[in-house]
C-alpha cells in the first residue's frame, strides 16, 4: 500500500513498527530521507490518483495489529463505522486526544486504506488498531479487565459533561446513521450523550467522537 502526504509520510518514518518499502518524492523535503528516489510528479499521480500528495509518497506494509489483553486504559469501539474519511478524522482525534486504541470491526480494508491515513494526517502511527470479529465479545473482554462501557447516543440519560469516567474508560461509538445498535447499547454500563442546541443538533460520528474523547482527556 501507499501512503502520501507529507504529515503522513513524515509521521510513518518516526514510526518504529512501520515497515518503509521505499519513498518517492518530486522535490526535495525538509526533513530528512535516505534512499528516497525522485520521480515525476505525473508518475506519482498515476501511482497514487489524483490526490492531493503534496510531492510524496510510500510504499508501506500494513501495521501490526493490536491484541485486545494488553490494550491502553483508554479504548475507543467503532461499531459499524464504515466510511474511510470519517474513520480518518476519528484516528486523528483519537492521537490528539491519547487514547491509545481502537477496537473496530472489518479493519483490514479501512486501516490498510490511503484515504484513512491522509486524512488522519499521521494519527494512524499513534494508534493501534485491535480488529475483532464480533464487537459484543470484545466489550465482554473489556469488561473483564475491569473497563467501565460509555456509549456515545444522543438518547442517553446521561450528559457527558456530568460524567465523573473511571481509570479505565472504553467509549462505544455507533455507525454514522443509526447510531449504536440495541444489543451494544444494553452492553454498555452507561449511555451518555453531548449536550447541544435545541434549535440545531446534527453532528456526525467524527465530529461526536472528537467531543467525547477531548471530555475523556480533560477529565
Amino acid at each position: 500500500m501507499y501512503l502520501y502526504g507529507y504529515h503522513t509520510v513524515k509521521a510513518a518514518l518516526n514510526n518504529p513498527a512501520r515497515r518503509i518499502k521505499q519513498i518517492l518524492i518530486t522535490k526535495p523535503q525538509d526533513f530528512s530521507i535516505k534512499q528516497a528516489r525522485q520521480v515525476e510528479s505525473k508518475y506519482l499521480d498515476k501511482l497514487v490518483g489524483q490526490v492531493n500528495h503534496q510531492g510524496i509518497a510510500a510504499e508501506v506494509d500494513p501495521l501490526p495489529m493490536g491484541h485486545i489483553e494488553t490494550v491502553g486504559r483508554h479504548v475507543l469501539i467503532l461499531d459499524q463505522i464504515t466510511d474511510p474519511q470519517n474513520l480518518g478524522a476519528i484516528v486523528r482525534s483519537a492521537a490528539t486526544f491519547g487514547f491509545q486504541d481502537i477496537i473496530l470491526r472489518d479493519y483490514e480494508q479501512l486501516i490498510n486504506s490511503p484515504v484513512v491515513a491522509r486524512i488522519a494526517s499521521g494519527g494512524v502511527e499513534f494508534i493501534r488498531f485491535v480488529g475483532v470479529t464480533n464487537i459484543s465479545r470484545a466489550i465482554d473482554s473489556l469488561k473483564e479487565q475491569e473497563f467501565w462501557i460509555y456509549g456515545l447516543d444522543e438518547k442517553g440519560k446521561q450528559s457527558i459533561r456530568q460524567c465523573s469516567f473511571t481509570p479505565k474508560t472504553a467509549l462505544v461509538l455507533g455507525s454514522e446513521g443509526y447510531g449504536l445498535r440495541a444489543l451494544t447499547q444494553k452492553q454498555c454500563d452507561t449511555l451518555l450523550h453531548i449536550p447541544s442546541s435545541d434549535k440545531f443538533c446534527v453532528l456526525n460520528a467524527s465530529h461526536a467522537a472528537s467531543v467525547a474523547m477531548y471530555e475523556v482527556f480533560t477529565h
